[in-house]
């Protein structure tokens, strides 16, 4: 069986060397990459050349630190829109990128973790994150509307705070208060 296995072998072998040298192309690493990169080259240049000679003049620069009015992102961005609403700016421009490299550094963080903490320090902070995300994205679904009550009208602002609209001709009442927290108000400011 010995003599048959290894015939099989250089039969094999043959086939693959008659086949490798009827094989006519060329190789990827040092052909195809290179012209790969000349195109690349060109086609960069062409377009660096275009965008300074012929310069887009669509409006004033973009800040994006500031958020336009009355443009609410979809359900899954709505937790990190209401964040940026009440943390400074640069706060908010920092969450994704901090927490993408956190992200990438958990392995080697986990072990340290572990060591103190334990399973309960994870439990706890996953569960606080996953709070704070809900109660942010449900904010953020029910902030910047308005919601017909009869006759009254709730306006939800930004931040999440309900503001009742009288439909009447009645002074606008600011926002949703019982007689207590106005009796509160009131003796906070001396009167």
């Amino acid at each position: 069986m010995d003599d048959n296995s290894t015939g099989k072998e250089d039969i094999m072998s043959d086939e693959i060397k008659e086949n490798d040298e009827e094989v006519e192309g060329y190789h990827f690493w040092p052909t195809h990459v290179l012209s790969q990169a000349i195109l690349l080259l060109i086609f960069s240049g062409i377009v660096l050349t275009l965008a300074m000679l012929v310069p887009l003049g669509l409006s004033n620069p973009v800040d994006p630190l500031i958020r336009p009015e009355l443009v609410k992102p979809p359900w899954y961005f709505l937790p990190l829109y209401q964040f940026g609403k009440y943390a400074p700016g640069t706060l908010t421009a920092l969450v994704l990128p901090v927490g993408g490299i956190m992200l990438l550094l958990w392995p080697f963080i986990d072990k340290r973790l572990d060591e103190k903490f334990g399973k309960t320090f994870y439990i706890s902070a996953g569960t606080l994150v996953l709070i704070i995300t809900l109660l942010l994205g449900i904010v953020g679904w029910f902030s910047e509307r308005t919601y017909d009550m009869g006759e009254r009208k709730i306006t939800v602002d930004s931040f999440g705070i309900p503001h009742v609209k009288s439909t009447d001709d009645t002074p606008d009442v600011e926002s949703l208060e019982t007689p207590q927290t106005k009796e509160n108000k009131s003796e906070d400011s001396g009167e």
